[in-house]
């Protein structure tokens, strides 16, 4: 079974532009990986009127990953949307809580240490 890396996946066309600042900016509010497909039509091949007509918006998030990567694959149209959305402890909280490493930096040997015990504990 396919795992996504992602925790956040969505697809946006930039014919829909209020559409896809949407998509853009949750993503980039998104606590994790996020990847964000953005529909563009290669003009010289399509125009702008065969994507939009092939253009179709995501009516509900899907329940699962693999019904999410179903209705992407879905090959007679565009499906446009947020497919994924999920929440995983994120590598940098996990290590430094709400500590910031730019701003208060740890001696290296701490650093080492406290990236040792995380890996220990899986």
């Amino acid at each position: 079974m396919i795992q996504p890396v992602a925790t956040f996946i969505a697809r946006g066309f930039v014919g829909e532009i209020n559409h896809l600042v949407d998509l853009i900016v949750k993503a980039v509010a998104h606590e994790g990986f996020s990847f964000l497909e953005i529909l563009q039509p290669a003009v010289p091949y399509h125009n702008w009127k065969e994507y939009r007509n092939k253009i179709e918006y995501l009516d509900k998030e899907p329940d699962s990953f693999q019904e999410a990567l179903k209705m992407a694959n879905d090959k007679h149209a565009y499906t446009i949307g947020v497919f994924y959305i999920t929440q995983k402890p994120i590598f940098h909280k996990e290590l430094y809580s709400d500590h910031n490493p730019i701003l208060k930096r740890l001696p290296r040997e701490e650093r080492l240490k406290k990236i040792a015990k995380k890996l220990n504990m899986k």
